[in-house]
């Protein structure tokens, strides 16, 4: 079965790697961006997403997550950076 994207859907177990980069207020000098949104619910959206885009039949298949949430800069602009794989 393949995702509306054209992708092979995953049919197993699946890692999923996240890079936010969040926009900095410039008037903040902290490092991280601790404000909301909070990781956890960031991480929800974009399961989700994955589900209802076809990539994933569930978001319970992912078994691994590795997430990060940073400031965007010059050489990472504001988003998301997604990757999904098939755990073997």
């Amino acid at each position: 079965m393949k995702a509306d994207t054209g992708v092979p859907m995953i049919l197993g177990a699946a890692e999923l790697q996240l890079m936010f980069y969040m926009p900095r207020p410039k008037t903040v000098k902290r490092l991280y961006p601790t404000p909301k949104p909070d990781l956890s619910k960031l991480i929800r959206s974009v399961e989700d997403s994955l589900v209802a885009a076809g990539l994933i039949i569930d978001d319970a298949y992912i078994v691994t997550v590795h997430a990060i949430k940073r400031y965007a800069d010059e050489t990472h602009p504001e988003g998301v950076f997604v990757s999904l794989s098939q755990v073997c």
